[in-house]
């Protein structure tokens, strides 16, 4: 299953442009820094109960052009069985996004920032690696592809994001008595890898965010590409190279996939349809209903800034539906 669907891939990639040569890179990448390792023959020949191969495919970012992100389908079936139906979920302990969006707009001086490939700094156990096994062969498919096992969590498995939490936490509350300010920051007001906060002055956000930065990196964990509403805090926490390259007050930032102006520290939409047809677009045809739903699903507004015109919207999508168009 997994060396046809890496002959799916290497199709893909070969209609693909540029796509090739970034999809190569991150691989070899992984292997630079210990995420992934390259299998020796002996180790291949090695039988286990928990031997597992994935595939992989690579997932664009109509708003990253260029930029590739590996995901790993822990969910693909043999037999019935994928490697996502061996593992334990884990419980879900995330602040609900509006909760943790509200506080960032309680107090004076925003700040955020995001931990760095925050689910690859998490290692697996050696008896477990063999688990999260894959096919590549720098894309000649003219020989056996090489093996390979990931030696740290994945995106695609169902239990990284509960582990990682999980990691995150523990190392946080050991700080709890020294730096309650600072755990609480970690505790309450991260979302995944996102740190998202708020404070009443430019001293004190300084001084709680480079205690969460110094704290996470006692997990391996490292906070930057940092951005705040004051240019004295976004100067002060991270050294040339962390902090995000576009100017403060340039453009937009990302928060939890919100566009927010650093310059007026508001919130702004700019829709672009990315998925839906030109011809939909310019109205030179008439959508089909999945079409209609992806233009309105394509408002990400989790705080309900423009619920008083996506109703209208919603009411539409209704009718069509009970006209059975």
């Amino acid at each position: 299953m997994a060396h046809r669907r890496l002959i799916n891939v290497e199709k893909k990639l070969k209609r693909n442009g540029l796509l090739p040569l970034e999809y190569d890179r991150i691989i070899k990448d992984y292997v630079s820094k210990g995420y992934a390792r390259k299998q020796q023959q002996d180790e291949v020949a090695v039988t286990s109960d928990r031997l597992w191969y994935l595939p992989h495919f690579g997932v664009e970012n109509p708003n990253k052009p260029g930029k590739v992100r590996l995901v790993f389908d822990a969910a693909a079936k043999v037999g019935g069985t994928s490697l996502n139906s061996a593992l334990d979920k884990g419980p879900q302990h995330y602040k609900l996004l509006p909760a943790v969006l509200f506080h960032f707009r309680e107090r004076a001086v925003g700040v955020c920032g995001d931990i760095k490939e925050m689910l690859h700094q998490v290692l697996i156990r050696p008896e477990d690696r063999c688990s999260q096994r894959f096919l590549w062969r720098d894309g000649n498919d003219d020989r056996d592809p090489d093996v390979y096992e990931m030696n740290v969590m994945t995106f695609g498995a169902a239990c990284s994001p509960s582990d990682a939490h999980y990691v995150k936490t523990v190392n946080a509350l050991k700080f709890r008595d020294s730096d309650p300010r600072a755990v609480k920051a970690i505790i309450d007001h991260h979302f995944v890898d996102d740190y998202v906060d708020s404070f009443a002055t430019e001293s004190e956000a300084i001084s709680v965010s480079t205690r969460v930065k110094e704290i996470h990196a006692e997990a391996g964990f490292e906070l930057w590409q940092f951005s705040s509403s004051s240019t004295i805090v976004e100067a002060a926490l991270g050294p040339p190279g962390q902090v995000k390259s576009v100017g403060w007050g340039e453009a937009e930032q990302k928060i939890l996939g919100m566009r927010w102006q650093v310059a007026t520290d508001d919130f702004r939409f700019n829709v672009e349809y990315h998925r839906v047809p030109s011809s939909v677009l310019s109205e030179d045809r008439v959508p089909t209903k999945r079409e209609y739903l992806s233009l309105l699903m394509s408002t990400f507004d989790p705080l309900g800034f423009l619920c008083c015109l996506m109703i209208t919207a919603r009411l539409l999508l209704r009718e069509i539906w009970r006209q059975k168009i």
